[in-house]
């Protein structure tokens, strides 16, 4: 049993203070940059649109006393109009096209009717209808994107309308991964033990914007363990290692770490689920030593390796938080009532909301994790969450949504 235990905080804000920043960038086609973080602001340079435009087809008029318009042309899309209103005319504009100046409405093609050269129609005419007007969707100086916020398929439209055909993204972190124990194999077999976690590892790592290096599986020779730290702090801006941290006289990871002189250590965390987790500083790179059971190897990467990998990149947070009424009471469990809790949910949707249904096992227990969708950090004040209070269920990358790791395909 640890002595004492460190906050989740501290630790945190200990081992930011250490680390190196990370803020590279890399340009990037702006087509294949969805997924990535913005290296910078995107500041719109122009109002858009540039100029008035129709969303429908039909015809721009100038108002007069009557109901009829004397047709004077037509617009191409794309094409500025050189073309002029004065009152009584009208001229055919297709859907997005740029509008003649003087227009006071679009009517739609078939609400009119066209006689020679005469546009006639019976609708009531409305000053400003169906007219998109120039800077309604953004104007000059807006921003468009802010540094360090996730790009998406959404901010690929605006980019390219204004002139950007690649962009400044956070280079992703390079994060080096290997498994410590003897009886562990990459394979099923006969008297081992099929190593699990370092795939799952290496697809939350992919999911959360960096880039796995896998070193393998190492034994538990302190000497070996050294070698493997050198190595991921070699190829790595992050080091994450499975097993060889627990209470017990098998503890090799750590001591190998501690052989190595780390700027920062930390050993027993006020973590639930994942309380002999190691947090380290080796030439001011973050390592975690992650505990052996799957629920608190997950906790460690949601509460340690998520906020630190945003820190050394300089992003925001992406993840969605929804608001829910848990479904059933909770309690921590005895003798960790003054620790930091993550409870896995499953959210579905109700007929006033959505509910939060608790998820609850032992640390082994994988149906756990697989069964839940969302987590709700418990911070270590709270000791009981009464059915039907609200809690904030954060949705996490590669966890409650994945996309495909499409860098495995050949």
């Amino acid at each position: 049993m640890f002595s004492e235990y460190s906050s989740v905080g501290d630790v945190i804000k200990k081992v930011k203070r250490s680390v190196i920043s990370k803020k590279e960038n890399i340009s990037l086609e702006t087509e294949r940059a969805v997924g990535f973080f913005s290296g910078m602001d995107v500041i719109s340079n122009k109002d858009w649109p540039e100029w008035d435009v129709t969303h429908m087809d039909g015809y721009a008029v100038r108002f007069w006393e009557e109901s009829y318009f004397t047709l004077v042309g037509q617009v191409k899309p794309g094409q500025r109009p050189s073309i002029k209103l004065g009152k009584g005319e009208a001229a055919y504009v297709p859907t997005g096209s740029y509008l003649p100046e003087g227009t006071d409405a679009v009517l739609k093609v078939e609400e009119c009717t066209l006689k020679a050269n005469m546009v006639i129609t019976k609708s009531k005419l409305v000053k400003g209808q169906y007219i998109y007007g120039r800077g309604s969707d953004f104007k000059k100086g807006d921003k468009i994107l802010r540094e360090g916020e996730r790009i998406k398929v959404q901010h690929i439209p605006p980019l390219l309308a204004l002139g950007y055909e690649s962009v400044e993204v956070r280079k992703p972190l390079r994060v080096a991964l290997f498994a410590t124990g003897n009886e562990l194999s990459e394979r099923n077999e006969p008297g081992k033990v099929r190593n699990t976690h370092t795939a799952m590892i290496s697809n939350f790592v992919i999911q959360n914007g960096c880039k796995p290096n896998y070193l393998g599986i190492v034994g538990d020779e302190e000497d070996e363990i050294c070698v493997a730290l050198k190595r991921g702090v070699g190829v790595g801006d992050v080091v994450l290692i499975t097993g060889g941290t627990s209470m017990g006289r098998k503890d090799v990871t750590v001591s190998a770490l501690k052989k190595m002189e780390p700027q920062v250590l930390f050993h027993g965390v006020k973590m639930d689920r994942g309380r002999v987790t190691c947090v380290a500083v080796l030439g001011g790179k973050p390592v975690i030593v992650l505990p052996g059971p799957i629920q608190a190897t997950m906790n460690a990467l949601v509460v340690f390796f998520l906020p630190l990998i945003r820190h050394m990149m300089g992003v925001s947070e992406d993840f969605v938080e929804v608001k829910a009424r848990i479904a059933s009471g909770w309690r921590s469990r005895a003798g960790f009532e003054n620790f930091t809790k993550v409870l896995y949910v499953k959210l579905v949707e109700g007929k006033d909301g959505y509910i939060a249904k608790p998820l609850t096992g032992p640390t082994e227990s994988m149906s756990v994790l697989f069964s839940s969708n969302g987590v709700v950090i418990v911070p270590e004040e709270i000791e009981q969450i009464n059915k039907g209070s609200y809690v904030h269920v954060k949705l996490l990358p590669g966890f409650s949504l994945s996309l495909p790791s499409l860098s495995w395909l050949s």
